[in-house]
């Protein structure tokens, strides 16, 4: 026989098996690939470390090194495969039961600005506040390596979609924040992921639509709060358009039927006033 891509058969435990192997094989390949890399780092400059070679255009012999680019992008290739492995496998049904049970009571809290951070990511020593910069405010510094700990925002991505007589797509949020309350499917970009993939993937996670995107509807932020919200039109073009595992009911509504009083958060609220102005 002649040798061509693998046929996914069947979804479920066979899936689950395949993409644990895959994440496992890439692990193995993007640490053999960074060890090649910082290899080739040393024999350019032996005192680099690898957090020198994180940011490799602050240090020219890297940046000029055509050995060190060369390896450098087949890391960079490899980690985007990671990406499309997990995304494609899930597409096909992998990872739709956990695999294990989690036993943290609150397994989808998120940092709401408030968390205080106080050890450092890369050598686990104390963070300080220090001001750096006159005109930047202080920031949290690593006491022992110096490293500057920037506490960034948050990207969630979501999107306001309509079934073919124009009513919109809610669901009741199940889990927190703001349990009971009623959204359009929303929720964090993973890194390295498209912003309006998220929005896609999100819609067939909580009310299992397939979703088709038509244009951006606005871009919320908060002050005080760290969380940008990227907000999607689209239409409902697959799917069952059902509760999936983090709403507990769907809901489709005429505009004027919406639920104002009991949506979720602010974004919702500023998010569907702009579709509905915007569409008359």
């Amino acid at each position: 026989m002649g040798r061509g891509r693998p046929v996914l058969r069947r979804p479920g435990a066979d899936l689950d098996a395949l993409l644990a192997d895959l994440e496992g094989a890439l692990e193995a390949r993007v640490e053999s690939q960074r060890r090649k890399l910082f290899a080739v780092a040393h024999r350019l400059d032996p005192k680099l470390t690898w957090d020198d070679i994180v940011n490799p255009d602050d240090h020219r012999v890297l940046k000029e090194s055509e050995a060190f680019n060369y390896e450098d992008g087949i890391l960079a290739g490899i980690l985007s495969a990671q990406i499309l492995v997990r995304a494609r496998l899930r597409e096909l049904g992998a990872g739709s039961a956990p695999a294990e049970v989690n036993a943290d009571p609150r397994p989808h809290e998120h940092d709401d600005g408030a968390m205080p951070y106080r050890h450092c990511p890369r050598c686990g020593a104390e963070l300080a506040l220090r001001r750096h910069v006159r005109h930047d405010p202080p920031r949290l510094t690593c006491a022992a390596c110096a490293f500057v700990f920037y506490v960034d925002p948050k990207i969630a991505s979501g999107v306001i979609a309509t079934v073919g007589d124009g009513r919109i797509v809610l669901g009741r949020r199940g889990i927190p924040p703001r349990i009971g309350s009623w959204g359009f499917p929303s929720g964090y970009v993973d890194r390295g992921e498209r912003v309006d993939d998220a929005a896609v993937r999100e819609a067939r996670e909580e009310v299992r639509a397939v979703v088709e995107l038509d244009r951006l509807v606005g871009i919320y932020s908060y002050t005080g709060r760290p969380v940008i919200v990227v907000v999607y039109a689209g239409r409902v073009v697959g799917g069952e358009v059902a509760a999936g595992e983090e709403t507990t009911e769907v809901g489709l509504f005429h505009p004027g039927d919406i639920p104002w009083d009991e949506l979720a958060f602010p974004s919702t609220r500023d998010a569907l006033r702009e579709f509905l102005g915007e569409n008359g």
